[in-house]
């Protein structure tokens, strides 16, 4: 990274010359020993034209160490016809399979934010874990 990047960013300088942000390096996920940057499979998910807001984060997983989950909400606010398959399906078509969820949640309510208005993931995690531990 170029001097004045904070260690704490992961990022790489592509065949152009530019640098490209991954992510911070404390949200990046390991899965099966793969690194997984969850900004790379929220930038998917809300590539999907149903889709306004997606969350990604790892959960522990004793077989993989941590799975990829995700949770979205709606554009406008009505995920009916969108089902978490379809969504897995759209990914697996943009993202590495190791980086696609094996579970996502459609949320009735949009997710919370912090007070820059970016969507508040550990808030998001939290109240995932507490609705689905496993």
């Amino acid at each position: 990274m170029p001097d004045g990047i904070a260690p704490a960013i992961s990022g790489f300088r592509d065949p152009t010359g530019q640098f490209r942000i991954m992510g911070r390096k404390k949200e990046m996920i390991i899965s099966g020993g793969e690194n997984v940057y969850p900004a790379e499979v929220v930038n998917a998910l809300v590539a999907h034209p149903a889709v306004a807001e997606a969350a990604v984060f790892g959960v522990p997983s004793e077989r993989w160490g941590e799975e990829v989950r995700a949770v979205v909400y709606p554009l406008g606010g009505d995920g009916r016809g969108l089902t978490a398959e379809a969504l897995i399906i759209h990914c697996r078509e943009l993202v590495g399979g190791y980086k696609v969820p094996k579970m996502i949640h459609i949320s009735a309510e949009p997710l919370p934010k912090s007070g820059p208005g970016k969507i508040a993931t550990a808030t998001v995690r939290a109240r995932y874990l507490q609705r689905d531990p496993t």
